[in-house]
Formats: structure tokens, sequence, C-alpha cells
């Protein structure tokens, strides 16, 4: 906990340097819709990823896989860039416990700037709504943290929602965005049996 204060300290000068950005970026609330999300010219599989979470292990597959997601990132190339000197090119498979401690410490932050970038696309209250249920087991300090740092970002969405479930609303938006990111690799053949549709459903409940 000492070494994660330590380093928000740091990261807070680039946080306030984002948010400036921003400001700057999006002076107008019309500016954060989908048209900032690359839609892999509607054809690349590697314009959406599925993260499937195996307790102290994860797997990644191409595409959109599921319905809807406990949490969501939109990473721009300069998050893409962090995570792959982080994970890749300066990843020691061999190293002690201090520099995997470090590594799962820095991709701690580089989450949370995944998971904001996502919410940004959302209403300003339902953006508040999800951070809060997502992190609500997590520590004081965190929570302060991302009060204090994520959501000091005011600038209001420009996607304009017709239903009481904004995320729903957006994911559904993301996948008709991208087309051919979309998979149906995983989906239940139309002969599936309702005792199999029945397991899979205590499945998702695990």
């Amino acid at each position: 906990m000492v070494n994660w204060l330590e380093y928000w300290q740091r990261h807070e000068s680039y946080l306030a340097a984002k948010r400036d950005y921003l400001r700057q970026r999006f002076d107008d609330s019309g500016d954060i819709n989908l048209d900032l999300v690359w839609d892999g010219e509607r054809h690349n599989p590697n314009a959406a990823l599925t993260a499937f979470r195996h307790f102290d292990s994860a797997s990644v597959v191409e595409r959109l896989v599921g319905e809807r997601p406990q949490t969501a990132w939109l990473i721009s190339y300069n998050l893409f860039e962090r995570i792959h000197y982080l994970l890749v090119a300066g990843f020691d498979v061999y190293g002690n416990l201090g520099h995997q401690f470090n590594t799962r410490l820095y991709m701690d932050y580089l989450r949370m700037d995944g998971e904001f970038n996502f919410l940004m696309l959302l209403p300003r209250q339902e953006c508040e709504k999800k951070w809060r249920h997502w992190y609500r087991d997590a520590h004081d300090k965190v929570r302060e943290f991302i009060d204090q740092q994520q959501l000091s970002f005011d600038q209001e969405s420009g996607i304009n929602y017709l239903s009481d479930d904004p995320m729903q609303e957006l994911l559904a938006m993301l996948r008709r965005r991208l087309g051919g990111a979309d998979s149906s690799k995983y989906r239940l053949q139309p002969e599936s049996t309702d005792y199999v549709e029945r397991q899979l459903q205590r499945l998702t409940h695990l």
C-alpha cells in the first residue's frame, strides 16, 4: 500500500496534464462520441478484444464475446504503448517478487486509465455510478484517488442515450460500429438444448 501511494503522488502530475489536454481537446460536449473509437475498418478482429479472467490468470480472444462485460476499457495508442512496454518489452518472466509487484502496481493505474476512457462515453452521472460500483470494496485511499483524479473531468458525453440503461445501450452501439469485430464463434448453435442453456446460465452466476 505504501508503494501504491508513493506512485500515486508521481502519477498525479500525469493525470493533471491529461485532464488539461482533454478539456482543451473536447471543449464541446459533442466531441466525445463514438467517432473516438477505432472501428477496425469494420473487419479487423483486433479492434475489440475480450479478456476472460481465471482467478490468478487470464486469456484474451479476438472480437467481442459474450453479452455484458463486468468492466470495459477504451485503449488509446498512448495507453497501448505503455501496456506493451510493461507486459511485453519490459517484462522479466524470471524477475523477483519486487519486479512482479511493481508490474502489478503499474498495471493498476493503466487499467484505471482504460476504464476511465470508456466511461467518458457514458452520461456523467452514469460514469460516476459505474466507477463507484466497480470500486465498491476498494481501500479508502483508492476511492479517494478515483474521486479526486479520475472523476474531476467534468465534460459531458455527446452521445444521445434513449434508454434507462446507458451501459447496455453503449455496448450495443459499439457492436454496430465495430461490425466485423463482433464474434459469433462462441455463440450457442440453434440446436442447443434447453438443458445446455440452463447449465450455461448457472455458470454465469458463479
